[in-house]
Formats: structure tokens, sequence, C-alpha cells
């Protein structure tokens, strides 16, 4: 079976990732089969760099390996699709609500894993997404077990939005109190929002995926172009047209710009390989046109579980034929 080390950390920058391998994170007697980079959409939508600063850190990190491991493989995983910037102060436990988890989905994540884990062994390819091999006879038994665990887990989000439900009609009871506890309010939201666990974590996990839904909605089934133009200031209203705000560059053109640097460059090594991964989280529309599936991606570049386990399956695809 395969077997690998994560070494990301979030909020990771190309920048970070370098001073960490150059302080003892690549000691000698580490040599890894394939090194699989994942990096450079902190530097592109939290900390805003330009399109040219992101591929130089990347390739600097390819440097720095090559340097020290000049016999490793490299895989360079493009950018994923993103069509938003993230929030560019320090990450917070609360920043994974962007992670979602679909109820609907956890029977397809479950076969979408258990696929991979009985073709890798086997050297097949991986199937992207539905329409793998047919179930051999025990399928309808794991079909009702699968079946079976989705029902517990939809009793279970039942329960809790119960209790949540009863959580916010006794915080509403008490929060009748006006200008002080809107302040109040507030500052429990901060406090709840650099909480780390518990029942506060929770709150401020429920509140951002709220937030980051009511957001998304703008993003939901649009198509976006490959080679949009940047507008630097934009009106403040079509009613106001002569007062304009300055706006950030839009995100999707420039990841498809980046990953057009690095394929390009690793078509030069013969060690250094480009896996891209946009066609897993969005579709080609044709005429310079994609669209992101909300199901697999966030609008920031965030896979939900079920993108994981599909992205995860061509990796490991992809991994059978290098080693």
């Amino acid at each position: 079976p395969l077997e690998g080390v994560a070494l990301g950390i979030a909020g990771d920058t190309t920048a970070n990732v370098l001073w960490r391998l150059q302080h003892d994170e690549m000691p000698y007697d580490f040599n890894p089969k394939v090194w699989w980079l994942v990096l450079g959409m902190n530097d592109l939508t939290r900390m805003q760099c330009s399109e040219e600063i992101v591929v130089l850190g990347i390739l600097r990190v390819v440097e720095e390996i090559r340097l020290r491991k000049p016999d490793a493989k490299i895989v360079i995983n493009g950018l994923l699709p993103m069509v938003n910037y993230q929030r560019n102060d320090q990450p917070k436990m609360a920043d994974f609500a962007d992670f979602r988890r679909d109820a609907k989905n956890s029977m397809r994540e479950s076969m979408e894993v258990d696929r991979l884990r009985k073709f890798y062994g086997k050297g097949h390819r991986v199937p992207m997404g539905p329409g793998g091999p047919k179930e051999r006879k025990n399928g309808g038994r794991k079909l009702r077990s699968l079946k079976k665990k989705q029902k517990n887990q939809e009793e279970e989000k039942n329960k809790n939005k119960k209790e949540r439900k009863q959580e916010k009609k006794n915080e509403k009871l008490s929060d009748v109190r006006g200008k002080q506890d809107k302040r109040h309010g507030r500052g429990r939201n901060k406090e709840e929002d650099d909480a780390a666990e518990g029942p506060a974590l929770a709150k401020a996990l429920e509140r951002r995926k709220k937030m980051l839904e009511h957001m998304d909605k703008r993003f939901k089934n649009k198509k976006f172009r490959d080679d949009e133009k940047y507008h630097p200031k934009k009106p403040l209203s079509p009613l106001l047209p002569v007062i304009r705000k300055h706006v950030l560059p839009p995100v999707w053109p420039s990841v498809h710009l980046i990953n057009d640097k690095l394929k390009e460059f690793c078509s030069k090594h013969e060690s250094i390989t480009f896996f891209d991964a946009t066609g897993i989280f969005a579709s080609n529309e044709g005429g310079g046109k994609h669209q992101m599936n909300s199901d697999l991606i966030s609008p920031r570049g965030h896979p939900s579980e079920l993108g994981f386990a599909i992205w995860e399956g061509q990796i490991v695809g992809r991994l059978h034929k290098l080693i």
C-alpha cells in the first residue's frame, strides 16, 4: 500500500514551506519516492501576491528540494479552482467551516474511498467520479451498511439541529437588553471565533458556515471567463456610476495563468511533472469558460469531503504511474 507524510500546515505560504525545508524538515535520511506539492493558494488569495510571485515561490521550493534531493521525483499540483479571496488574517479553527460535508453525499464519499482501496493495489487507473466498476456479490450488503450509516448520521444531525434551535431560543430570551447586549454579543462572537475547541468553537463554525452560504449564493451556477479583464475601479452602484471603489483582481484568470506557467516549466524537466486538478472540480463550458462544482469545492478553493475523496483517487492513480 501507498504511505504518505503530510507536511502542510493550514494557512501556509511558499515562504513558510521554504523556511521549514531549510530548518530540519528535510533531514538527510528522509527520502520519499515522490514529493507532491500543493502550494500557492494562500499566497494568491490570502496574501494577495501577484501571479509572478506565486509562480516564483513554488519554483523556489522545487529548487530547494532538488538541491537537497537530486534524485527526487516531484509533482506540482496545480492551484485548485478558486473565484473568491480568503480572509488575510491568521487562520482560525472556525475557518474549517469552508470544508463542507453534505449528508446526502456521505454514501458516495464512502464508495469513492472504497473504490480507491480496491483498485490502487491492482495497478488500475482510478476512475474519476461516478461510473466506476460494478459492485461484487456483497455489494448489496455493503450498500445496506452505508445506508444505515447515513441514516445514523442524519439522525445525529437532526438531534444537533434541535439542540442548536433550543440554544438559540434560550439566547433570544436572554438577549432582550438593548445596546449593552449588542456590545456583549460582538465580544462573545470574537471569543467564539478565537476558540480552538468546545461549544464556543461549535457556535463559531455554525455562524461562519451560514455566513459563507450567504456569500456563495452569487457564485452558484455561474460561468467564469478564463480571460476576464481586470478593472481596478468599479462603480459603487448602478445608480451611482460616478462613485467608484477599488476592487481586487479576479481570481479565476490568475489561477489559470499560474497553472499554465507551472505546466510549461514541468514540460522542460523529466523528474518534475504537473498535475492539473481543474477537471475534477470544474467543468469546461466551452468558449473559454468554466463552472465550478459546488458539491466538490468552495469558491475559496477548499474541497468538500467528497471532493477530497475523488481528488485522492486521481492522486493515487498518478502515483502508481510514477512509482
